[in-house]
């Protein structure tokens, strides 16, 4: 019985440590997003310049660094890398209060929150082998990214709409999978160290859902300021 008592606890703590990582770092997100945008200098610096590619390509080469090496990485290096995404995230969003209004804004990210939450908890919860989805979760995102190439030419707001729901449902069965994965994860750990690890990676991962999803349902729903129409 107080086996599975600690294991009881264990696993709370475990989820309780990748929710908290992922909260705090959707709010530095947000926090750098705002900074950025409410400073002319600084948001015509990031936008404006050639560091905008730094802004942009960063996140990619940080995440697949931290995939790549996390066996290897000390905790402490995979959590400064993790804030670090995050922020550079955040600066690459800050467009998004020159273009949407705050009320938007907030309505969306709390949509993309709900969205979160029901996935989060189906994906924990089911029965249903979630790793069957894995191969048809990767076709739709390579899906997602030739297409959103092609449309990044062609600007058609018809493969805009349908691009930004497809990035809604493929993440959303991401953030299903992946909180599946990290409960059965967790009952193969190697150590507590490692424990650590993979809260910040399974954060990581359902960081870049939720804000693909949010973005995504700007693009659907967000109301742009009147300057901007």
């Amino acid at each position: 019985m107080s086996k599975h008592v600690y294991a009881d606890k264990g696993l709370k703590s475990y989820f309780a440590n990748i929710y908290q990582y992922l909260g705090i770092n959707l709010a530095l997100a947000g926090a750098v997003a705002f900074f950025v945008s409410s400073n002319s200098a600084l948001f015509n610096f990031v936008i404006g310049t050639p560091f905008w590619y730094v802004v942009m390509f960063a996140p990619l080469g940080i995440a697949w660094y931290m995939s790549a090496n996390m066996h290897s990485l000390s905790t402490g290096t995979m959590q400064v890398l993790y804030w670090v995404y995050g922020a550079t995230i955040g600066a690459s969003l800050s467009s998004i209060f020159v273009i949407y209004t705050t009320e938007s804004i907030f309505k969306c990210f709390f949509i993309a929150s709900a969205i979160f939450m029901i996935a989060s908890i189906y994906g924990k919860t089911t029965s249903k082998d979630l790793s069957s989805m894995h191969s048809t979760l990767m076709v739709g995102l390579f899906g997602i990214v030739a297409v959103s190439i092609v449309n990044y030419f062609m600007h058609s707001a018809m493969i805009q709409y349908i691009l930004s729901w497809a990035i809604v449902a493929v993440f959303t069965g991401y953030i299903a999978f992946d909180m599946q994965q990290l409960l059965a994860i967790y009952f193969t750990r190697q150590s507590d160290e490692m424990v650590q690890k993979i809260s910040i990676l399974g954060a990581l991962h359902l960081f870049i859902a939720v804000v693909n999803i949010f973005i995504a349902l700007l693009q659907l729903f967000g109301d742009r300021k009147k300057e901007d129409n």
